[in-house]
């Protein structure tokens, strides 16, 4: 069971962390996550989720990255499909190209199962970033697309003044 120290009293008090990620989720406040993430004891993956969601939520997005850094760097955790759309959302709404492709080297090494959240967000990433050819190796990488995925794609031309290439995936299907 996870200790946190209460923020009212951080040096004496302290909850159960049983739920508190729940509540984590609903903090609109980036300083009061800050202060509600430095008094936790015991961080792990899914803690630190629950904050990049925040953080990637927040008016400075950077800050999910710079949290999954930190997990990974100081913490030596790995990410998993529910941490790399998250970071991928922020890199896409930073427009951190570079970074985002960072971020799918290590989903590539780490050896995600082909997962279709994760690919959908690769897709989005590089559909909102301006990487059309990336978006379609995304795509056509992936194999098992439903129509989600499909229109995600087509979406992705648009998005980016291509209109009639939109129609070309349609007549690919």
């Amino acid at each position: 069971m996870q200790k946190v120290s209460s923020p009212a009293s951080p040096a004496t008090k302290s909850f159960s962390a049983k739920s508190p990620v729940k509540s984590i989720l609903h903090v609109k406040s980036v300083s009061y996550a800050n202060c509600l993430f430095n008094r936790i004891h015991e961080r792990n993956r899914f803690f630190y989720n629950a904050f990049i969601k925040v953080y990637t939520s927040s008016e400075n997005p950077r800050m999910a990255i710079s949290m999954f850094n930190n997990m990974r760097l100081l913490e030596n955790l790995v990410g998993d499909e529910f941490t790399y759309p998250l970071v991928l959302k922020a890199c896409a709404t930073e427009f951190f190209v570079e970074k985002g492709k960072e971020f799918h080297g290590l989903i590539i090494r780490i050896v995600f199962e082909a997962d279709q959240f994760l690919y959908s967000s690769l897709l989005s990433f590089y559909s909102i970033c301006g990487e059309i050819e990336n978006a379609r190796k995304v795509f056509d990488e992936f194999v098992r697309k439903d129509i989600v995925f499909w229109y995600a794609m087509i979406m992705c031309y648009p998005r980016n003044g291509m209109v009639l290439e939109a129609l070309g995936v349609l007549k690919t299907r």
